[in-house]
């Protein structure tokens, strides 16, 4: 498993614009073949801060997923909508010998 946390700070002009473009990045990315999971989280202090939570079955999923056609045409919309360039962070569990 691979999990995908992109937090993205949105200007507040285009929050309402943010979240219908999200919808549809959130309805393509969950039917793709090793998705997990796809989730779109507000932060409980500020309302900006919208943070995507993705679960992948495989590098090789998550590198499908970037190449698709609504990601790589709704990702360049959801950026300008934008202050700077966001944090994306890529998590591996850790294998704990023997843990249930």
């Amino acid at each position: 498993m691979i999990y995908v946390v992109a937090h993205n700070f949105v200007k507040p002009e285009c929050l309402d614009d943010f979240k219908v473009i999200a919808q549809d990045l959130i309805k393509g990315s969950r039917s793709e073949e090793g998705n997990c999971f796809y989730d779109l989280n507000t932060d409980n202090v500020d309302p900006y801060r919208l943070t995507f939570i993705e679960g992948w079955e495989s590098d090789e999923a998550l590198a499908a997923h970037q190449q698709t056609d609504h990601f790589t045409s709704l990702l360049p919309k959801l950026k300008e909508m934008c202050v700077g360039e966001g944090e994306i962070t890529k998590y591996f569990p850790v294998d704990f010998v023997g843990l249930k």
